[in-house]
């Protein structure tokens, strides 16, 4: 649907850290906020994402049902 990604400053070395923050998660949409820091904390990046949900298929639970077992008359040893 929609990225915007602001930059604020380079990283040459070290960790950089993602954090993401849902900002609204609606029936249909999501809208997700992204911040990258540094070990020294200050703000590298930030992006905003909205994104649409993806409905799961409904899975219907069936009750386990087992086929009869067919009985087969024994024969009588004489």
């Amino acid at each position: 649907m929609e990225t915007r990604t602001d930059l604020f400053r380079a990283v040459r070395s070290g960790t950089v850290r993602a954090t993401a923050r849902p900002l609204h998660v609606g029936r249909t949409l999501i809208v997700v906020q992204n911040d990258l820091t540094d070990d020294r904390e200050p703000l590298l990046a930030q992006t905003t994402q909205t994104r649409s949900r993806c409905r799961r298929p409904r899975t219907v639970a069936r009750p386990l049902t087992r086929r009869p077992v067919a009985t087969v008359p024994r024969k009588q040893v004489t």
